[in-house]
């Protein structure tokens, strides 16, 4: 996709664009209170077809991994929501 079309794509979505976003900043999304907001995204993105993970941190799991730095607060309930989309003739084959 060349730089004109992707500009038309984005001119042409921008109404929704603007709901997506007033719709986001309404969801808590500090540390801490972020699942409302997490919850929203994950249900834009699978409904827009891409493939959806969450998975809660375990400061356990990272702690000696390489650039692991000391965690300050708690991360019991913090959750990564993480989405893939696979796009171009490798994803048309698939």
């Amino acid at each position: 996709m060349d730089r004109t079309a992707i500009l038309r794509a984005v001119d042409a979505l921008f109404d929704r664009e603007l709901e997506f976003l007033t719709e986001l900043v309404r969801h808590p999304s500090t540390r801490g209170a972020e699942q409302s907001a997490q919850d929203f995204v994950e249900s834009e993105l699978s409904g827009l077809g891409y493939e959806v993970d969450r998975w809660q941190i375990d400061v356990r799991e990272i702690a000696n991994m390489p650039g692991f730095s000391p965690v300050i607060g708690n991360y019991e309930n913090a959750v990564n929501v993480v989405a893939a989309y696979a796009a171009g003739p490798a994803a048309d084959a698939a």
